[in-house]
């Protein structure tokens, strides 16, 4: 399944790797950034917003780096195939035009997402267990591929909620994690209500941390106490429901 592989230096333990992994509609790329322990250890597959990580690089590579300190390998999973980057770079497109692209692509991506557990739960040196983080559209397909996807065992989501065509068939979720911001105009607050209602539905544990005043995006600002908090409440959640 791997296909290829180069090894870039960071200034501290971990090794980024990029990693190809075959799908159907194409090959998925994946940054792969291995925790110390050489002991078989859990993985985090992150999955990125519509403006991809090259929206803001460092706060993926945080993420990744944050998750991979605590012993567990993080995947950085770039979902889209060439033909989405080329609909969505398009400036002709509008934000509409946009909106239902993502609504007719989020069966496919949650199946590329789950391409890519498979790839990493056969990795060696892999526990078996994998969790998701979902950010702002990684969130929305990160819930759907959980849903649907029993070797998720672990949900992490950044402003975001469930697809809607599944909201009516949710019959099992792993246990979630979901953060939002109350003044987020872009994914409204109740989209994460929903969703933790409906893992909470589906017999799940499931909490929601909301941060009064925070806006989309707000993970996005270095040193903001919100999104520290959130990192460490991320931390403890994988933590638990992983290691």
């Amino acid at each position: 399944m791997l296909v290829g592989l180069a090894t870039l230096a960071l200034p501290w333990k971990a090794q980024a790797e990029e990693l190809s992994v075959d799908s159907a509609e194409g090959p998925i790329k994946v940054t792969r950034f291995a925790a110390a322990d050489s002991a078989p250890r859990p993985a985090v597959l992150i999955l990125h917003g519509s403006g991809g990580t090259e929206l803001n690089p460092k706060v993926y590579t945080d993420h990744a780096e944050a998750i991979a300190g605590i012993g567990i390998d993080a995947y950085l999973v770039y979902y889209y195939t060439a033909a989405d980057h080329s609909f969505l770079s398009d400036k002709a497109h509008t934000v509409r035009d946009h909106r239902a692209y993502n609504l007719g692509r989020f069966a496919a991506w949650a199946t590329r997402t789950s391409d890519a557990v498979a790839f990493v739960k056969g990795k060696a040196g892999s526990s078996g267990r994998v969790g998701l983080l979902g950010v702002s559209l990684g969130g929305y397909i990160a819930a759907e591929a959980a849903a649907q996807d029993d070797r998720i065992s672990a949900l992490v989501i950044f402003y975001a909620g469930m697809p809607p065509g599944l909201r009516g068939n949710v019959r099992h979720m792993p246990p979630l994690l979901a953060f939002h911001g109350d003044a987020d105009r872009l994914v409204p607050l109740s989209e994460g209500r929903t969703l933790v209602q409906l893992a909470q539905n589906a017999g799940a544990q499931a909490d929601l941390v909301v941060y009064p005043g925070k806006r989309h995006g707000f993970d996005f600002k270095e040193n903001d106490p919100d999104a520290l908090d959130a990192m460490n409440r991320t931390k403890a959640f994988l933590t638990k429901t992983l290691l």
